[in-house]
């Protein structure tokens, strides 16, 4: 529930940010709604990366960079696939932009950060899990 509440807020916030920019139009949406760890069964991410190789798109906006991937290596393999293909990826909350080369090292430093925090979480919750069944 709580993905579906912050995807409600993502979606209108991103398409405004590209309204009021110039030169910028919405092409479409790419939305996998899954549990962070379930990287095999993301069809909207594995359309972005199709709709970038067969058409004319140039840039890509997510709302984060733990968004944009489940893992470190999801995430670089990702970045890496679209920069051959030419499109640049912007990551509008860490304020980071695939054309600005300095960032690469950047990115990859903060997707592994995320990446433990989501284990980390996870941990948690099961953690939680357990205590509350054996009380």
């Amino acid at each position: 529930m709580e993905q579906l509440n912050s995807l409600t807020a993502q979606v209108p916030a991103l398409t405004r940010l590209t309204a009021s920019t110039p030169n910028w139009l919405l092409v479409d949406t790419y939305i996998d709604i899954a549990s962070g760890k379930a990287k095999s069964n993301r069809k909207a991410f594995h359309r972005l990366i199709k709709d970038c190789e067969f058409k004319d798109l140039k840039m890509v906006m997510t709302k984060n960079i733990s968004r944009f991937g489940r893992d470190t290596v999801e995430v670089l393999e990702g970045l890496n696939k679209l920069r051959e293909l030419g499109v640049r990826v912007i990551f509008e909350q860490e304020g980071l932009d695939t054309a600005d080369t300095d960032n690469a090292l950047m990115i990859s430093i903060i997707e592994s950060i995320a990446q433990a925090e989501n284990e980390s979480r996870s941990e948690n919750i099961k953690l939680g899990y357990k205590r509350h069944a054996e009380q």
